[in-house]
């Protein structure tokens, strides 16, 4: 993981990265794409309980849904684990920074069910669509 420091498109080399061991590199656009370096776009939130951040390319995908509550969370866990996949340990997100929904309590999704990115867009969207601050309804 690294950061771009500078950005000069005059240079041949115009992207300058700082990697997480402190290692300053310039790579030049081909490099970046040769390497599989990718941007990674903003975070998209679907509702206050659903959001996820893809790269420009499409190879990194990450999700998060989150819930007011700790029982809310785990009364959820199988129903949204069926639409989305494998989910993270539940997370204690009662710092904002480390808060990706603005709830207290976030599952990642660790192992999308669906391997193309629209069907994991389409059932983030149905977990979207789900009324996630109340207990879901015994069948």
């Amino acid at each position: 993981m690294g950061t771009v420091i500078t950005l000069n498109v005059e240079n041949p080399r115009p992207f300058q990265i700082q990697w997480n061991s402190g290692e300053l590199q310039s790579y030049s656009l081909t490099e970046l794409k040769g390497l599989s370096i990718a941007r990674i776009e903003p975070l998209v939130k679907l509702s206050p309980n659903v959001a996820y951040q893809i790269s420009e390319d499409g190879s990194y995908f990450r999700a998060w849904i989150g819930f007011r509550t700790k029982a809310l969370a785990k009364a959820w866990l199988i129903p949204v684990k069926k639409l989305v996949g494998n989910l993270s340990n539940l997370i204690d997100c009662q710092i904002s920074e480390l808060q990706h929904t603005g709830a207290k309590y976030e599952y990642a999704v660790e192992c999308p069910r669906h391997k193309t990115l629209n069907k994991r867009l389409e059932a983030l969207g149905k977990v979207a669509e789900l009324d996630l601050e109340r207990m879901p309804s015994q069948r």
